[in-house]
C-alpha cells in the first residue's frame, strides 16, 4: 500500500516553518508538524485527500478483519509494535461504536420509541406510579412525571447518552485485567489495548445481532447469539493474549464478566438518574 505522503505532490519544506528545525522530512523531527507548501493546485490537494481515504478504508478493512477473525491477535499485533498497518484501538473503537449505537437506534425504534404521551400505555403507567399520592415530594413527582408523560422521548435522550456507561465500564474492566493478568503483565496500559479491542468486538457482534433481528424479526434468537458469540470471543482472546490454560482462562473470564456486569448495572441505574433529573 502505498504511503499517502509520498504521492501527495507536495514536497517537503527544508526548514520547519513552526520550530525552525532543519531536521524535516515528510514531518518535522522536532515538533512533529507536517511539512510542505499549501501554495499548490486544488488537482494535488485533493489527490492527497483521496488518497488518505482510501489508505483509511484499506487499513480500517484489514483491521476489522483480523479483529473479528483471530480474537486477541490484532492486540498482540499492536503491543508487538505493528501498529502502522492497523487503526489505534480508540480510532476503531470510536469509528464501530459510532455506527453500532446509531444501528441500534433504528434497530429499535418501534412502537415503545414512539408512543403516543396521551394512550393507553401512558395512562396504565401514571396509574401504577400513583404520582399524585400525598407524601411524595414534589420535586421528584415533577421529575418522573416528565419521563411518565413522554417515554418515547426519554428512552431516545437514554440511548444517546449510553456510551457514556461504555466509557465508565472500560477503565473498571481493563483494571480488573490487571488484577487478574498481573504476574504476565504489570502495566495497564497493555490491558487497556485489550479491552479497547474487545469492547469493539462486542459492539460489532451486537451490530449483527440487530441486523438478524431487522432482517429475520427474531429478537430473541439474535440477541442470545450474540451474547453467546461475544463470550466465546472474550474466551478466545484471553487464551491468546495471555497464555493461559482452559479451566485458568474460563474461572478468571467468569470473575470478569461477573464484575463487568455489577459495573454494567450501577453506570445504567446512574443514567437512568441522570436522564429522569436532566429530561
Amino acid at each position: 500500500m502505498a504511503n499517502p505522503d509520498e504521492v501527495s505532490g507536495i514536497e517537503p519544506s527544508q526548514a520547519c516553518p513552526n520550530c525552525g528545525s532543519s531536521a524535516v522530512d515528510r514531518y518535522c523531527a522536532q515538533c512533529g508538524q507536517r511539512s510542505g507548501s499549501l501554495h499548490v493546485p486544488l488537482r494535488t490537494i485533493t489527490n492527497e485527500a483521496l488518497t488518505r481515504f482510501f489508505a483509511f478504508d484499506s487499513r480500517a478493512w484489514q483491521t476489522l478483519r483480523i479483529l473479528m477473525r483471530r480474537p486477541g491477535q490484532l492486540t498482540l499485533e499492536y503491543l508487538a509494535g505493528r501498529r502502522a498497518r492497523y487503526l489505534a484501538p480508540l480510532q476503531l473503537y470510536l469509528f464501530v461504536s459510532f455506527f453500532s449505537f446509531l444501528l441500534l437506534a433504528v434497530g429499535r425504534s418501534g412502537p415503545t420509541a414512539t408512543m403516543d404521551p396521551g394512550g393507553a400505555d401512558t395512562l396504565v403507567v401514571a396509574e401504577d406510579v400513583d404520582l399524585q399520592k400525598p407524601g411524595k415530594h414534589a420535586w421528584f413527582n415533577r421529575y418522573i412525571q416528565r419521563a411518565v408523560d413522554d417515554p418515547g422521548g426519554t428512552l431516545s435522550y437514554f440511548r444517546r447518552r449510553l456510551p457514556w456507561v461504555f466509557f465508565f465500564i472500560m477503565p473498571v474492566f481493563a483494571s480488573v485485567l490487571q488484577l487478574l493478568y498481573r504476574r504476565r503483565e504489570a502495566y495497564y496500559v497493555p490491558h487497556l489495548i485489550f479491552t479497547l479491542h474487545v469492547y469493539t468486538a462486542g459492539f460489532l457482534w451486537n451490530s449483527l445481532g440487530v441486523v438478524a433481528n431487522l432482517a429475520l424479526n427474531i429478537a430473541v434468537a439474535s440477541g442470545l447469539a450474540a451474547v453467546l458469540a461475544i463470550l466465546g470471543y472474550v474466551y478466545f482472546a484471553l487464551r491468546r493474549v495471555y497464555q493461559e490454560g482452559v479451566l485458568r482462562t474460563l474461572l478468571k473470564q467468569a470473575l470478569l464478566m461477573f464484575v463487568h456486569g455489577m459495573v454494567a448495572l450501577i453506570g445504567v441505574v446512574l443514567l437512568l438518574v441522570y436522564v429522569v433529573l436532566t429530561l
